[in-house]
Parts: structure tokens; C-alpha cells; sequence
């Protein structure tokens, strides 16, 4: 559930609050799929006065050098540029990670492309880690052990593929405690970054459910998200329920005469089984448009949910990416 909203007073205007993460136990499957759709607060907001290549300038920009050139355990970027309006609506959402910052040139470096964006507005905000959700010293209550084999694990996406964290508690010699990465008992991997887009799935070995309190910003524009071919694990940006059919995935997914042609959505329910989703486009007498449930090609699916602060899986069979826009859904 999301906590009633109150009015953040910092630099952002974001709206505050705070939503409760449900972490199933085994009697429930053991495994959960989420999502953190509450986020830091906003650092700096600005307009875009220029921007070519992996450089964009802001003219009235108050950093230093180096503010936001902070790299996670991983190497990858601990802040980000997020787009919050621009003339072409497109563009709108889009994330930009920060690499460096120069206070005399006004400047920040991104990893990606950021030709187009002149004039947008942007805000800078600290990518949420492992420690904000979970604890630096595991507050959120998950097993812990000597090693990943003993331990509840959070699975992420990394750019080699799965990566899997869980909190250690180990004598000195043995690595210590803290968060720690499976085949690395010693790094402390408490920074690392989440995406807002992004999404974890816990796996406990316990019989107990537990509950994460998350507070932080909402969100108050659209939301834009890259799918690539493969497996993408991804968030709602919002913390409500949304149905299928609010999605918008319809009109962004391959849709086909069936599961096996199409592409898919694979959701985690209560009792820790994947159930799979996808658009279907077929005549009537097979079963016609729609959402539907993979094995059931008749019974529209559109109002099925999914719960806030969850993640689903987004299986996507076309080699060419596309990206996923949501709308605020308040």
C-alpha cells in the first residue's frame, strides 16, 4: 500500500510517501519479483541550454567538478539525468547516467547520446542501492549466512547478465558482514545502483514473509523505459496497481496468434509460481484480440494487475529494442 501523499519541501516539488514491499516466504513460494518506484530526492533541476554527443550544458548550473561522477562497487554511474519535459513528448522519461560533471564548463557527461535534448528539462537525482532498500546492515530482516548458499538472494541485471547479492555474516577472516555479490565474499556491495526502472527478484530461503517500508519521491512524469531482446526485468515507475490493459504494452509488444508468436510478460504470483501474459491478435474463432494467459487463448485478460511496487519479467523475441512509454497514471 502507498502511505497518503504530503508535499516534499527540498529542491524538488515531487510529491512524498512511502509504499510497503511484501517479501514472500517459502509457504509462499519463496521468490518475489520488485520494484522501487519511490525515489531519492531531486539535487538539482534545470533546463538544458545545449547538448551534443555525451555532453549537455546548462548555463545556470551551480555544480562543482565531479559532483555526480561517483561510481557504484560495479563501476557503473551512481547518479542519473532523468528528462522531465521536453517539446517532443518522446523524450520525455528518458535517463541519462552521469559519468562527470565540470563546475567551469557547466557541463555533465552521460553515457549515452544526448543530441536532441536541447531545451529539456532535466532533474539530477542519486540512483537508490541495495542499502537504501535492504539495509545497509540488513534492517529488511533477509537470511543471512557465511555465503550465498545460506543466504536469501536478490537477483539483478548487470551487463554480463544475472548478478546475485545477498547480506553476509562471516568472521573477518571469512569476508565479514555486509552486502556482498556470489563469488566475491569480500567487496562491500551496499552502493549498489538501481535503476528507477528497474527491477530485483528476491529469492528467500525462509518460511516467513517479511515487509520493507520504503518512503521517498514519486515520480510526476512519464516514464520511459528500453526493452531489448532477450529478458528484460523491469518496474512500474508508479507506486499503484496497474492492469495489462493500462500497461500500454500492448501497442509496444509483438503480439501474435499465440504465446509461442508473441512477446511475453511473466508475472510472480502469491504463491511464487511464474504465470505468463501476452497480446494476442487472432480471429475470432481462434480465440480473437486481446490480453490473454498462455494455455487459455479465450478469457480476456486485460483487467489482470499488477500490484504496486512489483517487477515482471518482459520476454522480448524481436531484435530490435523498443522503447516502452507509461504515462502518470495520477
Amino acid at each position: 500500500m502507498v502511505a497518503p501523499l504530503v508535499q516534499a519541501v527540498s529542491v524538488s516539488t515531487s510529491p512524498v510517501g512511502f509504499i510497503n514491499l511484501k517479501i514472500n516466504g517459502t509457504d509462499n513460494g519463496g521468490m518475489t519479483a520488485i520494484s522501487v518506484p519511490m525515489l531519492p530526492q531531486v539535487l538539482y533541476s534545470g533546463v538544458i541550454s545545449g547538448a551534443a554527443g555525451s555532453t549537455i550544458t546548462d548555463d545556470s548550473a551551480t555544480w562543482s567538478d565531479n559532483d555526480y561522477a561517483v561510481a557504484d562497487p560495479n563501476g557503473n554511474a551512481s547518479y542519473y539525468a532523468e528528462i522531465t519535459n521536453h517539446t517532443d513528448a518522446s523524450k520525455v522519461g528518458t535517463i541519462l547516467e552521469i559519468t562527470a560533471s565540470s563546475g567551469s564548463s557547466k557541463t555533465l557527461t552521460v553515457g549515452s547520446d544526448a543530441t536532441g535534448l536541447d531545451g529539456a528539462s532535466y532533474s539530477i537525482r542519486q540512483f537508490r542501492t541495495i542499502s537504501d532498500v535492504f539495509g545497509s546492515d540488513n534492517s529488511a530482516g533477509l537470511t543471512s549466512g557465511a555465503g550465498s548458499s545460506s543466504s536469501d538472494i536478490i537477483y539483478k541485471v548487470g551487463a554480463a547478465g544475472w548478478e546475485r547479492y545477498y547480506f553476509q555474516t562471516a568472521p573477518v577472516f571469512a569476508g565479514g558482514n555486509g552486502w556482498r555479490k556470489a563469488g566475491d565474499n569480500q567487496t562491500d556491495m551496499k552502493d549498489v545502483a538501481i535503476f528507477p526502472d528497474e527491477g530485483l527478484i528476491v529469492r528467500r530461503r525462509d518460511a516467513s514473509d517479511i515487509s520493507i517500508t520504503l518512503p521517498g519521491s514519486i515520480k510526476t512524469n512519464d516514464s520511459r523505459t528500453t526493452l531489448l531482446q532477450g529478458f528484460n526485468l523491469v518496474s512500474l515507475s508508479y507506486p499503484v496497481d496497474v492492469t495489462l490493459e493500462n500497461t500500454g504494452l500492448d501497442s509496444n509488444l509483438t503480439s501474435g496468434s499465440g504465446a509461442s508468436a508473441s512477446d511475453i510478460i511473466y508475472m510472480i504470483n502469491a504463491s511464487g509460481q511464474f504465470e505468463r501474459f501476452y497480446y494476442q491478435t487472432a480471429p475470432v474463432f481462434a480465440g480473437g484480440n486481446g490480453w490473454r494467459k498462455a494455455g487459455d487463448s479465450s478469457t480476456e485478460q486485460k483487467d489482470t494487475t499488477v500490484p504496486a511496487g512489483n517487477a515482471v519479467i518482459i520476454l522480448r523475441r524481436d531484435a530490435a529494442g523498443v522503447d516502452w512509454s507509461t504515462n502518470v497514471p495520477f
